[in-house]
């Protein structure tokens, strides 16, 4: 999934981190996840450009 959305090795790691930690592992979760780390991102501009790709992670990760 982050490969396909292209997200950075740290920002993977992150989601990761939380979508482990959120408990849900299911492809909600992911998306959960996403949103979870933009809420913790400093830059507004970045926060929604993480969030705005929560769906598609979702969206892949159910495909998986």
């Amino acid at each position: 999934v982050a490969k396909a959305v292209k997200f950075s090795d740290e920002m993977a790691d992150a989601i990761l981190a939380h979508f482990v930690r959120g408990g849900q592992l299911t492809a909600g979760g992911v998306m959960q996840a996403v949103t979870s780390v933009a809420q913790t991102l400093d830059d507004a501009d970045t926060a929604h450009d993480l969030e705005s790709q929560a769906l598609r992670a979702m969206n892949l990760a159910a495909q998986a």
